[in-house]
């Protein structure tokens, strides 16, 4: 049994009588009545009343999936091999040709926003669309592209080996270098315009506020953290090994002091700055082995 959704109603399996290897689901309230009945091999939580579900089947593959109502109607025949989770009204859906996947966005009528026509869905959030294609029959490394919800293609129609959605208007693109798997790096705004202009962007992601951070080039020891400023540039210089926080108004990293490292020690410094990147706080300088440093998980350890 999973947990009750906000509709009072929760999805619960149990085993076949005829075939110990098989379950079969159903809906249950808080009563325990059954609202929904065993006929289905899975069944999702709800989205507005409506689930993704597979009817079962004699080989008990559970490949074949649809949408159904309250009651357990079906709304969307159970003709696809598979379905994801139903996010504000629509779900990725994958049909199969010559063997091969296909998937698309269904709306909840059936009806599809994006045709099948990419092998897959790789990223779906923030009212933007990943998708991706296998190249060679997955020999070459994949394309992905990126598009909004109304169909339109962004960040100037431009493909990468690998798109991550970041924020509501951010994307981290990165392509192959070589066949050591060495990629390169860079952040765009969805209308293909570049976050950071420098060419030695390695890398970004959000801290849990939403804020950027995003690193540029390579030192002995890490590549170096800083925070852009949206505008091109930087409004937290890249000079950290890592950044611990950043509420807007203040900040922490962690600082290498190059100069004084070594390829058996560490030298580092913990840093408290403000929004200029004004560093108005800095710790003792402590010495580690190269290879704890960077086993310490900095964040989990930082204390405010």
């Amino acid at each position: 049994m999973y947990d009750f959704s906000k509709d009072g109603t929760a999805v619960v399996n149990k085993i076949c009588e005829d075939n110990i290897t098989k379950s079969v689901s159903a809906v249950i309230d808080k009563q325990g009545n059954i609202i929904i009945p065993f006929n289905y091999s899975f069944i999702s939580n709800p989205w507005q009343g409506i689930r993704v579900a597979s009817p079962q089947d004699e080989e008990g593959t559970g490949k074949s999936s649809g949408l159904i109502d309250s009651s357990g109607n079906w709304l969307v025949e159970p003709i696809y091999f598979e379905m994801g989770n139903i996010k504000d009204g629509l779900v990725i859906a994958c049909i199969v040709r010559e063997e091969v996947g296909y998937e698309g966005i269904l709306k909840m009528d059936g009806s599809w926003l994006f045709e099948p026509i990419h092998n897959g869905v790789y990223s779906f959030k923030n009212n933007m669309i990943v998708f991706e294609d296998m190249c060679n029959s997955g020999i070459d490394p994949n394309i992905m592209m990126l598009y909004d919800l109304k169909g339109n293609q962004l960040l100037k129609g431009k493909t990468f080996n690998k798109i991550d959605i970041l924020t509501e208007n951010l994307v981290l693109c990165s392509n192959y270098l070589n066949s050591e798997g060495n990629m390169n790096f860079q952040v765009y705004y969805a209308d293909g315009s570049l976050l950071v202009t420098e060419d030695m962007l390695r890398y970004a992601y959000q801290l849990e506020n939403g804020v950027i951070v995003a690193c540029v080039g390579e030192s002995p020891y890490a590549t170096r953290w800083g925070i852009p400023d949206l505008n091109g540039g930087w409004l937290i210089p890249p000079l950290y090994y890592k950044i611990l926080t950043f509420n807007g108004d203040k900040g922490a990293g962690i600082r290498i002091i190059d100069d004084k490292s070594t390829n058996d020690k560490i030298v580092f410094v913990t840093e408290i700055f403000n929004q200029n990147g004004e560093v108005i706080y800095s710790s003792q300088e402590e010495y580690m082995d190269y290879d704890n440093f960077i086993k310490i998980p900095w964040v989990e350890n930082w204390v405010n």
